[in-house]
């Protein structure tokens, strides 16, 4: 079976070349564009002025360097019989950290008021959930050597548009001192990968040695190119 169907994938994969169809470079091409490039500038400086203002705004937080994560995957008919097509979407993401002490209900509650006057969007009463989970399960026990804390908390979400045509999506969770930071894998593809700044998981850990609570911001993006 495991044979026939990598005959199945060759012969389509001949068949889209004999039509035609793009090429792997055709789609690396798309992904490395000059449309996609200016893209990501635009929303480079985009989002490091709206780090700054939030980072502006919380006198109660130290916030360190923000990392971006690009990862581009070519786009398949979502069912049988449709059209290819024919693009690439790219998922652009900028993360920062911020560590801070106090309460953690109410330090939610703070930035929530702050990310709303700053002109993100979020569904009314959003920050409840994770308010009340920490209230009730903070301290069971949960897996092998571990105990319930921020970092179980479901997160919180918000968006924007930039320019009045780009969707801007706004992620925040926590993570809490006394455990050991778990890791998460980074976004990966074969196709169109990038990445700079600082570990994350190094820098919450360092963040931890100095604050009770460590606050992730993550803003990202998705964008669509033809390939040429």
């Amino acid at each position: 079976m495991w044979g026939k169907r990598m005959w199945v994938v060759v012969l389509l994969a001949l068949a889209s070349v004999a039509c035609g169809g793009p090429t792997r470079e055709d789609y690396k091409a798309a992904a490395t564009s000059a449309a996609a490039m200016a893209d990501r500038d635009l929303h480079d400086r985009w989002v490091a002025d709206r780090f700054v203002e939030l980072a502006r705004a919380t006198s109660w937080a130290e916030w360190g360097p923000a990392a971006t994560r690009i990862t581009c995957e070519v786009d398949r008919a979502s069912f049988f019989g449709q059209a290819d097509p024919r693009t690439v979407s790219c998922v652009s993401s900028w993360v920062r950290q911020a560590g801070f002490d106090g309460e953690l209900s109410d330090r939610i509650r703070a930035f929530d008021q702050i990310v709303r006057a700053h002109e993100w969007a979020g569904g009314a009463g959003s920050i409840a959930q994770p308010i009340d989970y920490y209230r009730q399960f903070r301290g069971r026990p949960d897996g092998p050597n571990r105990v319930y804390d921020a970092s179980n908390l479901p997160g919180v979400g918000y968006s924007r548009q930039m320019g009045g045509t780009t969707d801007m999506g706004l992620a925040e969770s926590w993570t809490e001192a006394g455990q050991p930071v778990l890791d998460h894998p980074e976004p990966s593809s074969d196709l169109f990968a990038h990445a700079s700044g600082p570990n994350q998981h190094a820098l919450i850990t360092e963040q931890l040695t100095r604050h009770r609570y460590v606050m992730t911001l993550t803003v990202s993006t998705r964008q669509t190119y033809p390939t040429p």
